[in-house]
């Protein structure tokens, strides 16, 4: 039972070394878990995380993720999780209000991590979060990513369909150079393949990333914004990275169930960048 939550200049440097690892899995999986008690936000990072963001309301549900997502790395630098860190995909994300969030209160955050065994090809580690206030599951965090191994099967050619068929809104957001180490600042999430054009190269990017996560968070709170709703759910799946600096065309679509879907397109490279839903 862990008490504090590392931050995340905490997790960088030992995530960096976890490369020794590689990429390895025993018949058994890997199972493992971590939880923590008393979890307070500053109220400062988040009026903080609001305004960088550009978010109206105070307390932005989409900053419970990156409670989620420290939470996350550290189970990822326990011993049973024996696949190094860099080099890992991110490829889902779904987040979920269960009960109404106090953010004033301390949270209890339990985190789990499952890797089903394969002989060959990609493993997936899914992480599932759950934050408690007062016994009670207030939020829900699940998040699929891949670790790439070597495999004899030939590569598979599909194509990636923008799900948004019928926008009603299609808007251009800009994302600036400096949107990385900004980001990085404000949410703590210092990887240097955002921040650093030289690292970005070592790790295979011509040039620094945006985080994925600010990308979100960019969109929600248009789609917020335009429809003049909170949403509690967020659906995401991330397709292909944003080069800083670089410009979106974001549309959307609202579904016969109240949903909205959502997707981003790439102005440089013209990929689907991201897509997904809020309910």
């Amino acid at each position: 039972m862990n008490k504090k939550l590392p931050e995340f200049k905490q997790l960088i440097f030992p995530s960096f070394l976890s490369l020794a690892k590689g990429v390895k899995i025993s018949r058994a999986g890997i199972h493992s878990q971590l939880s923590y008690k008393g979890i307070l936000i500053n109220p400062k990072d988040i009026s903080q995380f609001a305004g960088f963001i550009g978010i109206g309301n105070p307390t932005p549900f989409v900053y419970i993720y990156i409670l989620a997502q420290r939470a996350q790395a550290a189970l990822m630098l326990q011993k049973e999780f024996t696949i190094a860190i860099p080099g890992l995909v991110h490829v889902y994300n779904r987040l979920q209000e269960v009960n109404p969030i106090d953010y004033t209160a301390p949270f209890d955050i339990e985190t789990q991590v499952d890797v089903e065994y394969k002989a060959e090809g990609s493993l997936v580690p899914t992480f599932s979060v759950a934050f408690l206030q007062r016994g009670q599951v207030v939020a829900r965090c699940n998040s699929i990513y891949l670790a790439k191994r070597k495999s004899n099967k030939p590569k598979s050619t599909t194509t990636v369909d923008n799900p948004v068929t019928k926008p009603f809104l299609s808007q251009e957001i800009l994302i600036p150079a400096n949107a990385g180490r900004q980001y990085a600042k404000i949410a703590g999430d210092r990887n240097p393949i955002h921040t650093s054009t030289l690292l970005a190269k070592v790790f295979g990017f011509k040039r620094p990333i945006a985080h994925g996560w600010y990308l979100v968070s960019k969109i929600v709170n248009l789609c917020e914004q335009h429809q003049n709703i909170t949403y509690k759910t967020i659906n995401v799946e991330f397709k292909s990275p944003v080069f800083l600096p670089g410009s979106l065309t974001i549309q959307l679509e609202e579904k016969t169930d109240g949903s909205l879907v959502f997707s981003a397109l790439s102005k440089e490279t013209n990929k689907l960048v991201l897509s997904g839903s809020l309910g």
